[in-house]
Parts: structure tokens; sequence; C-alpha cells
């Protein structure tokens, strides 16, 4: 039958100080996706800030739980703390898009996963898509481009990495 809810999850930093590649030396992780303050988006636009994402990597029918075991397994203890030793300011997230096929989507995280991403620092956004039919499609992928979490909206770190150590 397949799953009713699909999942893409990221840990998104923002930060109107820090660049990329300040970002990737801190964390000693590179980014899934990024762009530097002054990019110019899809839409011609600059950037008011610099952006650095993390995706789970996870198929989107994955469990949420699975989203969360393999962010948690590739962000560094302690990146959000050192992070904000260079940028106070900075914003640290875990980025949830719930896309689902029922009536109505709740998202229930258990008290374990609520305690560690507040364990280290990181708010927790949820955003809930209904999906199934073409036109829910066009909108909620018009829905991740405008906030950054489908891939074509910023630089996949393949094309420009940001190099650790620099």
């Amino acid at each position: 039958m397949g799953s009713q809810h699909q999942f893409i999850m990221a840990i998104e930093i923002f930060s109107k100080v820090l660049t990329a590649a300040e970002i990737t030396a801190s964390l000693g992780k590179e980014p899934t996706l990024f762009w530097d303050r002054g990019d110019v988006d899809f839409r011609g636009r600059r950037q008011s800030h610099s952006k650095w994402r993390l995706d789970s990597g996870r198929p989107y029918d994955a469990p949420l739980e699975s989203h969360l075991r393999r962010l948690f397994s590739l962000w560094p203890k302690g990146g959000t703390a050192r992070l904000r030793k260079l940028d106070f300011r900075s914003a640290a997230l875990i980025r949830v898009a719930a896309i689902y096929k029922t009536y109505t989507c709740t998202v229930s995280l258990s008290p374990k996963w609520v305690q560690r991403i507040a364990a280290e620092g990181l708010e927790l956004q949820v955003s809930s898509l209904p999906g199934g039919s073409n036109r829910s499609h066009a909108r909620i992928s018009a829905w991740l481009r405008e906030s950054g979490l489908a891939l074509e909206h910023g630089r996949r770190a393949s094309k420009r990495r940001p190099k650790l150590g620099k």
C-alpha cells in the first residue's frame, strides 16, 4: 500500500557572519548544500545570510526516527556550541518536511529525541504539506525551493565545496 507519510529532514545553519567554508571548518563536516551571504538565488535575489545544510540522506518514505538517527550519527557532538562561539546569533535547526496523503498529519517525537535535539541546542521546525495530486506536488516543490529543502535552490556541495581547514 505504501507509506502514508514521507519526510525530508536536514540540519541547517544560518549565519550573517560566517561563510559556508567557516561553518564547514568549525564542524569538520561537509554540507549537502550551501550558499554564502551575497550569493544570488534562483530568483535573482541576493542572499542575506549564509546557509549550510546537512541532509539525512534517508529515503523520503523512511520512518521519522530513521532520519533522526542518521542526522545525529552525522552531526558532530557539540557542533552547535562550536558555531555559537564563532557567531552567537547563528541559527541552528532541524527542519522537517512531513508530506502526507491522509486527511491530517501528526508528527510525534519521543522524549528521547526531544531531549537530544534540545541538548544539542537545535531548534525544531516541522512543516506539514498535503501530497497526493499533481497540483499538490507542484505546491510542495515550490515550497521546498523557497525553504531551501530542494537541492536546486542552493549549491550542492559537490559543485563548490567549502574546504575543510581554510
